[in-house]
């Protein structure tokens, strides 16, 4: 990818993406999700990364969506362009990915929740809330 593609889908992800956990029975994953009314930027994104998919959201707007190892390829690639959620990527950055089908180990599952914790006090509440979430 050359680096100006990386540079739009930074601005992309900061704009338009959200960077978080999803929480299962079971189990955690790393997610990142860019909503848009125009499918063709999320469906350059999704071929110009390789990764993820894209569908639709609503009746208007279309999602292009990654998880896990994914979330990870794609964050390392456009992180150094990142601004609105450099924070966001850096924390994604330290999910343990464990592979499909395999059950986290206790170490893992208290990390995933540490990162996870952190992610949604950025998603929700801005740097404040994180700075609180790290003091605990």
């Amino acid at each position: 990818m050359v680096e100006t593609d990386k540079a739009y889908l930074a601005a992309l992800i900061d704009g338009e993406g959200h960077i978080g956990a999803s929480n299962g029975v079971g189990y955690n994953m790393l997610v990142l999700q860019v909503t848009n009314y125009d499918k063709d930027v999320l469906d350059w994104a999704c071929n110009i990364t390789g990764l993820g998919t894209v569908r639709r959201s609503n009746k208007t707007l279309w999602r292009w969506c990654t998880s896990g190892r994914q979330t990870k390829q794609v964050l390392a690639m456009v992180f150094p362009y990142m601004r609105i959620k450099r924070e966001h990527g850096f924390i994604a950055a330290q999910w343990p990915c464990i592979g499909q089908g395999k059950r986290p180990g206790d170490g893992v599952r208290e990390l995933q929740a540490e990162v996870s914790k952190y992610l949604k006090a950025l998603n929700s509440y801005g740097r404040r809330e994180y700075n609180r979430a790290q003091s605990t």
